[in-house]
């Protein structure tokens, strides 16, 4: 990838949901990071405990699952499978990558990992938030049922009121 500078969105639309996280494919982040795949996957054979739980080889079936369902564009060269890198994988490259470029993308590219999962968390709160008023409002609907017909009067939505004044 050329020296221009990467946005986020950029990025975004290169991050994949497989085996319930979300990944980079090694291509992509070669071309962010401005090095051949070849040295990216390098890179974590040379440090293999340290990405033993952040990067996995997909299989042929989630490679055509990713092609089909997620729109991921990759072209295999001899048969070979990607490798995929998770958020903390893709970070923990760019410390075993020695380029400038490496340090400075390695930002957007967490980024970018957190836009996709707010994007994500953002319509769970609203529904969650909307299914709680529809709840408050069934609940007010249940106390108005009961009140009607009571002679009930509140004046001060802000003043204490004492509930217990026909106790004796």
């Amino acid at each position: 990838m050329s020296e221009k500078s990467i946005t986020k969105e950029e990025i975004h639309h290169k991050i994949y949901k497989l085996r319930g996280k979300r990944v980079m494919l090694d291509k992509d982040l070669g071309d962010f990071y401005g090095e051949l795949t070849k040295r990216i996957n390098e890179g974590r054979k040379r440090n293999e405990k340290a990405f033993e739980l952040l990067a996995f080889q997909v299989t042929e079936e989630e490679l055509n699952n990713l092609k089909r369902t997620q729109g991921a564009t990759i072209s295999g060269k001899g048969g070979h499978l990607p490798w995929v890198y998770t958020e903390r994988g893709a970070y923990k490259l760019s410390i075993f990558l020695t380029s400038d470029r490496a340090e400075k993308i390695s930002d957007v590219i967490l980024d970018a990992f957190f836009m996709v999962r707010d994007s994500i968390q953002e319509p769970h709160l609203m529904a969650q938030k909307g299914r709680e008023l529809q709840i408050l409002r069934s609940q007010i609907d249940a106390i108005e049922c009961d009140l009607k017909g009571k002679d009930v009067t509140i004046n001060n939505y802000f003043s204490p009121v004492n509930i217990f004044t026909n106790i004796t």
